[in-house]
């Protein structure tokens, strides 16, 4: 009887080996060295070269050394080191199993998020179905809290929100699908991809974080997600000094971008299925020709990564009622907005008697406020000319 049950588990063996499998504890990730490793190489140098794009670099020496790991022998330890130098910066540990099942584990970086800001964070796959689909983020705390109206007497039902859904749904996040990245998965064993969180809370936040392959490629007992505690850091409150072209104080509208194209395909002019995000960016009537094609804009008036971003403003909580369907923000002398630090890129101005003027915004690191002038300038002034507007009712941009 011994003797049979030997058998057994020595038969059992080399299935076993067939895969690699690991324990995974809260905050660690395996190294994995079953990969090719040209392959697995040329997907670290197009992450490393991607975050770069995308506004969070890694630190100099990982990128040296990347470059440094291009020029050698590819072998075992190179596959290693690899990963060694990238998990630390993984947010999540994806297994998709031989059936196409999907697990997530929380990895080993440190979650913050900046308040009205953009973070990345890599996502290592270990791809043991070796599946070529579309890699997609789900969160219930990602759900929008804004919907198209149906022009309906009532409420589709669906569509209702709660406060608690309102406080419950403050993350926006998407796949990094731009250049040099690809959309789908490449079948290699491990691969890294980028995720992009942005919220407008600050504070601790808890998100569900799941990710899938596919409908039905959840993992059972709820294996596809991992509930992650963020600190969420404040940004810098910036203080908009808006002057009249007579000196007066007034009011203004600014568009606040950085420039950055955080979704679709990476192209000038992506096609974005969600009209939350997509809505806004519709580039205005004087900027585009007779056909519908677009001028080639210089990159500070291109609508790209827009401040606050449109698909989370919400008139009903937020302390400035900004609409998601257009770009622009409307804020009188005194009033502020909340940015992270970085570089901004802000066209602004007060209607059709008035210049387009653009400038440059530098939000520093380390400080909580700063204060900046605008002043307008008028090209007419109708009133002057006898002639006023009767157009008198309130549009609702």
């Amino acid at each position: 009887m011994r003797y049979i049950q030997l058998l057994l588990v020595f038969a059992s063996l080399p299935l076993l080996a067939q895969h690699e499998h690991h324990q995974i504890g809260a905050g660690t990730i395996p190294i994995i060295t079953q990969v090719e490793p040209q392959p697995f190489m040329a997907n670290a140098a197009r992450i490393d070269e991607a975050m770069t794009f995308v506004g969070n670099p890694f630190p100099v020496d990982v990128s040296k050394e990347i470059k440094v790991l291009q020029s050698k022998a590819y072998d075992a330890k190179t596959v290693q080191r690899i990963q060694e130098l990238l998990d630390p910066y993984c947010l999540a540990f994806v297994q998709i199993n031989p059936e196409s099942r999907v697990k997530v584990h929380q990895g080993a970086a440190t979650p913050l998020l900046m308040q009205e800001g953009w973070t990345s964070y890599l996502i290592k796959i270990h791809n043991e179905a070796h599946i070529t689909a579309e890699l997609v983020t789900e969160s219930p705390n990602a759900k929008p809290v804004l919907h198209r109206s149906t022009n309906a007497h009532r409420m589709k039902p669906e569509n209702a929100l709660s406060s608690g859904d309102i406080d419950n749904q403050f993350i926006e996040m998407a796949m990094y699908q731009g250049r040099p990245l690809r959309k789908n998965l490449s079948g290699l064993g491990v691969e890294y991809f980028i995720l992009q969180m942005y919220t407008r809370d600050k504070g601790k936040r808890e998100v569900k974080l799941g990710f899938n392959v596919g409908q039905g490629t959840q993992d059972i007992g709820f294996r596809n997600t991992a509930p992650i505690l963020f600190d969420v850091l404040p940004s810098v409150k910036v203080v908009l000094n808006i002057k009249d072209d007579d000196g007066s104080p007034t009011m203004a509208s600014f568009v606040i971008t950085d420039g950055l194209e955080r979704f679709g395909n990476g192209e000038q002019h992506p096609k974005i299925d969600d009209y939350r995000i997509g809505r806004a960016r519709s580039q205005h009537w004087q900027e585009r020709l007779k056909d519908g094609i677009e001028y080639q804009l210089p990159i500070e008036r291109q609508l790209r990564g827009i401040f606050p971003l449109p698909s989370r403003r919400l008139a009903s909580k937020d302390e400035f009622p900004d609409f998601f369907f257009q770009p622009q923000i409307y804020r009188f002398d005194g009033e502020h907005v909340m940015l992270p630090p970085g570089r901004y890129f802000v066209q602004y101005g007060r209607g059709p008697e008035y210049r387009t003027k653009y400038s440059v915004l530098e939000v520093p690191d380390g400080v909580d406020e700063m204060k900046i002038e605008f002043q307008l300038e008028r090209w007419v002034q109708m009133t002057d000319l006898g002639w006023y507007s009767a157009d008198h009712h309130i549009h609702a941009a």
